[in-house]
């Protein structure tokens, strides 16, 4: 390699692997000013239209700046030597990882490209030896003076971009968010894949042979039993297969109209919750009230002649909403709500608005019922869990849906649950003996459902 000063005309551009110049006016600008500090690359070649005799490797935006400056000559680097296509390509990818205001899907396509490419030109190192022949990630982490745990990651992330293109990949504001969507996604797919061995295991014929069935085979009857309970489905459509009157209690975790996926999201870049129709739903705001009249309305059919139900929901702007609602569809209620208190709290405007620590539920009732813990107060304090334990965005501990459970139904209560969520409701109702069953949209929810039944401890089966 040499360095010279040669002609732009005679410079051919070529096929570069950067479209977006970025501000080239800027750079212009600073040409204008000091000239070109640093030198394009460019290999001697005969095969290039003329009068061209130098295809450019590497400096494309300083390459088209030194001419919209009006430069006729400009230092470069020549590589006398025919490169392969995978050298010139490396070279290139080399200069451009090392600029600045590289957006991360840029950065980590480089990167990969990059491996890919050194590979391809030396081989794949077989031996862990540094002397050892042929490339490795740990070679390519050393030439962008990297650790082997960022290139890494920057090849997984890459690979995902490339394998689920629809991900809100243009919406992660760095590459930390956008770890964290993938790493979320790589976590279902875990997810998914261990719920098959697990539906395997409960595939198991009997061994009893009608005999009293050993422990293991009633553990895996009763684990199925509650797997079982969480069905995956539209609430409105599969509860026209259940018999009006059977429930004795409903709790409902519906939407909140708040257009959650936005809140989520605001402030923190994109969520890492999957909102849309394998994921979390929410009601158009417009349409809510109708969502509600419905919901309740079906609800009050299928309960029994004297029954509970507890409805959660968000107080601003819902609050006479719901309470207008419950009514309408003939439940009694009040407007002395339920309260589960948390130990931290949050805002979106830490200026104006003091962190909110509670969330609430109206309890209502369909004829006369009687509450199994009578005189239980109306405020339920239990620790939030951390988020990323969650595998649902609105997930409750199970603490709590026992003490609200307990509460209202006794053993033996039949208990409706129109959106099943993270299945701690499920869960809670099975634990106190009691026959469940829920209803959710989402696969990967029933999914994170199904393991926590399967890895639970036996002592927490009924």
């Amino acid at each position: 390699m040499r360095l010279d000063i040669v002609p732009l005309s005679q410079i051919h551009f070529g096929d570069r692997f950067r479209k977006d110049l970025g501000d080239i006016n800027g750079l212009v600008d600073s040409i204008l000013a000091k000239g070109i500090i640093n030198p394009i690359t460019v290999q001697a070649r005969t095969d290039l239209p003329k009068p061209a005799i130098y295809l450019l490797v590497a400096g494309g935006r300083r390459f088209t700046a030194a001419g919209m400056a009006g430069l006729e000559r400009i230092p470069v680097r020549v590589y006398d030597r025919p490169l392969s296509e995978e050298e010139l390509r490396a070279i290139e990818l080399e200069e451009n990882i090392q600029r600045k205001d590289l957006h991360y899907m840029e950065e980590t396509a480089l990167v990969k490209e990059l491996d890919l490419l050194h590979k391809k030109i030396h081989g794949e190192k077989i031996s862990t030896s540094p002397d050892a022949p042929g490339h490795s990630m740990r070679d390519t982490a050393r030439l962008l003076g990297k650790s082997v745990g960022s290139v890494s990651m920057d090849i997984k992330l890459a690979n995902m971009i490339e394998e689920i293109p629809d991900l809100e990949w243009d919406k992660c504001r760095n590459k930390s968010e956008a770890m964290k969507l993938a790493n979320r996604v790589e976590e279902q797919l875990v997810r998914r894949e261990l719920t098959k061995r697990a539906e395997q295991v409960l595939a198991t014929p009997d061994t009893s042979n009608g005999n009293a069935p050993n422990t293991q085979d009633a553990q895996l009857h009763r684990k199925k039993q509650m797997i079982n309970s969480y069905i995956v489905g539209d609430f409105f459509e599969q509860s026209k297969k259940l018999l009006a009157g059977s429930f004795n209690f409903v709790e409902i975790d519906p939407p909140y109209g708040i257009s959650l996926g936005d809140v989520k999201r605001r402030g923190h870049g994109v969520s890492v919750w999957d909102y849309s129709s394998d994921g979390y739903n929410e009601i158009n705001a417009d349409e809510y009230q109708i969502f509600l009249a419905t919901l309740f309305e079906r609800c009050y059919k299928l309960m029994t002649q004297h029954s509970w139900l507890v409805c959660w929901f968000a107080p601003e702007p819902w609050f006479e909403i719901v309470y207008q609602e419950l009514h309408n569809a003939g439940f009694n209620t009040t407007r002395q709500v339920g309260v589960w208190t948390k130990d931290q709290a949050q805002t979106m405007n830490p200026n104006i608005r003091l962190g909110s620590a509670y969330e609430s539920f109206f309890w209502a009732w369909k004829g006369k019922p009687t509450l199994n813990k009578p005189g239980t107060f109306n405020v339920f304090h239990e620790q939030q869990l951390p988020p990323k334990k969650k595998t649902h965005p609105t997930e409750r501990p199970l603490t709590l849906m026992t003490r609200i459970l307990e509460t209202f139904a006794f053993p033996g209560s039949k208990v409706l649950v129109p959106f099943a969520g993270s299945g701690s409701t499920l869960l809670a109702a099975h634990q106190l003996k009691m026959f469940p069953v829920g209803y959710d949209l989402s696969q990967q929810y029933k999914d994170a459902y199904t393991l926590r039944v399967m890895e639970g401890p036996v002592n927490d089966l009924p």
